[in-house]
């Protein structure tokens, strides 16, 4: 027995569309997830650093370094102490007036960081000055405030970390040598 040629290629034809049909459909989007990030102005993260507790005691121990070998009279180990401190100084007068990274100074605050981020709710700090784009499924939380309160910085420090924010940034050649 013949069967009908129409109803075979109607139900191929039939397939054919629903498949084409099914492949030009968009997938069904999943929403995608908002990435927080916490930001901060690292100027501030370095005048407060600059006027903090830990700071002072960093500098206390190169001061003894330094009264160590002026009392040994080893004149190497002086001016190799005073070079590699008027090397901190550039360096912490780029990261206050300019954009300079402050990575050597986050360590002290890295075990704070995790509990710091939980209550900011962000998945990420970083500088603002380090952020060089982002997606629209990126919302960002300014930090700062809450980054110099872990540092044990004077009242001066807390004020000059606020004045800071409202100046804009230097271009690191503009920064001045002291």
């Amino acid at each position: 027995m013949k069967t009908s040629f129409w109803p075979k290629w109607l139900l191929i034809g039939s397939a054919v569309v629903l498949l084409a049909c099914l492949a030009g459909r968009a997938p069904a989007e999943t929403p995608r997830k908002i990435f927080r990030v916490g930001i901060y102005d690292s100027r501030a993260i370095a005048v407060a650093y600059a006027n903090s507790r830990e700071y002072q005691n960093a500098m206390k121990a190169v001061e003894l370094d330094y009264a160590q070998a002026k009392n040994a009279n080893n004149q190497v180990r002086m001016t190799e102490i005073q070079q590699r401190m008027q090397a901190a100084q550039r360096r912490l007068n780029d990261q206050t007036f300019s954009t300079a990274s402050v990575s050597v100074v986050m360590p002290v605050l890295k075990s704070s960081l995790p509990h710091l981020a939980r209550e900011a709710n962000v998945d990420i700090i970083v500088s603002k000055y380090e952020l060089n784009y982002q997606s629209l499924n990126v919302e960002t939380e300014d930090v700062t405030d809450k980054l110099v309160a872990l540092f044990h910085t004077t009242d001066q420090g807390w004020k000059w970390a606020k004045e800071i924010q409202q100046k804009p940034p230097l271009p690191i050649d503009k920064v001045p040598e002291q």
